[in-house]
């Protein structure tokens, strides 16, 4: 989340354009924050995932689609900012979608994953210890 947030920094502050070769390195990042708070639920409620490197497979797939991308110059890649994804508008709607689905369904599932580790901890405490 903190190399997310220095793009924001970058954004905000207009530096962006200062490191063009940065450019576009930003865009699949939210795609990676829902499956790290999954996989960090899941590891505080001790529910490992086995299969814990699908769920960044959007983020891997909208990277190798941004290839051309980041085969551009720094100048096509600046103009292509500076004219609002120019040339990318349908690759960057269906990012955008992604983004929006990720953005709800993993904090579902890892509330979901919450729901249960309380669950197994309170039938846990129920269970009688067997006397001697």
């Amino acid at each position: 989340m903190g190399f997310h947030l220095l793009f924001f920094y970058f954004n905000y502050t207009g530096d962006k354009k200062e490191f063009p070769l940065l450019l576009g390195v930003e865009i699949p990042l939210p795609l990676l924050q829902g499956p790290f708070l999954y996989l960090y639920t899941s590891t505080l409620t001790n529910q490992k995932d086995k299969r814990a490197f699908w769920h960044f497979a959007p983020a891997a797939i909208v990277y190798l689609l941004l290839i051309p991308f980041y085969n551009l110059t720094g100048a096509q890649k600046i103009s292509v900012y500076n004219n609002h994804g120019l040339g990318y508008e349908k690759l960057m709607g269906v990012v955008y979608i992604l983004i929006i689905v990720s953005g709800l369904v993993y904090p579902i599932l890892s509330f979901l994953k919450i729901l249960r580790h309380k669950k197994i901890s309170e039938i846990g405490l129920r269970i009688p210890k067997p006397s001697i």
